[in-house]
């Protein structure tokens, strides 16, 4: 009996968009300087988090550093990067298969998907790169592709969708539960803090004029602040409601490319969680 083809259903339709905006998001990175081999690094440092603790038992972090570690950043980027393509070419090959066959090929692509980038991640978030909640995406995506069913595959997006809502959220709250969205100067120390290198070795330039101007204004620099948290606090509709996915979508990535620009934290890769609200998952839960 051969395989249900699935390449067409809500699962394959979220597979090729993840391919896309993987890869996208690889040559984005490249250009950027920050695949492991460009960033080189040298220096790990330990995650308050016992998870970190246990996988930094296995010692694998120790491989990318040393004398001889440029071919082992190289062949830890080409496993990442090849990892989705990997996966996909077993599901394909799944499809075509007899049915008992084609399942084994799916979970032996997904468990490797799994593997590599949470193997990836967890290395390159040891080594002073911003924080791992960033590349929380690579690492939640392929428990999606462990569903084999359509159905399956569809609750798991579901659940991802609800995650990105309260992970997205979460920091609005935070923020009223610490205060700063109470403290008119809040904005302008951190603008202070984050760019104190900046403006004291390349403060002639004009971004580095506008960040002192936003400084020297807190009230400007508060209602930017506020805005922000305003956009965290809106994704609690989508708790509510499906009806307002696109604009939390679209407001996500206005806030990303904002905190690139005022804050230079790059949170890009966090893109892939956003997928949820631009694929709903219910409407196209039935394949052809």
């Amino acid at each position: 009996m051969m395989a249900r083809r699935e390449s067409s259903g809500f699962k394959g339709r979220v597979t090729h968009v993840y391919l896309l905006l993987f890869y996208a998001l690889a040559v984005y990175r490249w250009f950027g300087g920050l695949w492991m081999y460009q960033l080189q690094p040298f220096l790990f440092k330990t995650r308050q988090d016992i998870f970190t603790w246990v996988f930094m038992q296995t010692r694998i972090h120790l491989w990318l550093v040393g004398p001889s570690a440029f071919w082992h950043w190289v062949l830890f980027d080409a496993l990442f990067y090849s990892a989705p393509l990997v996966y996909y070419l077993l599901a394909r090959r799944a499809e075509y298969g007899v049915a008992g066959s084609a399942q084994r090929w799916a979970i032996v692509g997904a468990i490797y998907l799994l593997v590599v980038q949470w193997t990836y991640i967890q290395c390159y978030t040891l080594f002073g790169v911003p924080s791992i909640e960033g590349f929380v995406g690579y690492m939640l995506f392929p428990i999606l592709f462990l569903g084999l069913k359509e159905s399956t595959f569809t609750y798991l997006w579901e659940a991802l969708r609800y995650f990105f809502l309260f992970f997205f959220a979460s920091a609005g709250c935070w923020k009223i539960v610490q205060g700063g969205v109470f403290n008119l100067h809040q904005m302008s120390a951190i603008l202070r803090n984050q760019h104190l290198d900046l403006l004291t070795i390349h403060a002639g330039g004009t971004y580095e004029h506008f960040i002192g101007w936003l400084i020297i204004h807190p009230v400007i620099s508060y209602g930017l602040y506020l805005c922000g948290t305003l956009a965290e606090l809106s994704f609690l509709v989508g708790f509510f409601t499906r009806k307002w996915d696109r604009v939390l979508g679209l407001t996500f990535i206005v806030f990303l490319v904002l905190d690139k620009f005022l804050m230079g934290i790059d949170y890009m890769d966090s893109l892939l969680l956003g997928l949820t609200l631009f694929i709903p998952g219910r409407r196209l839960r039935k394949g052809p």
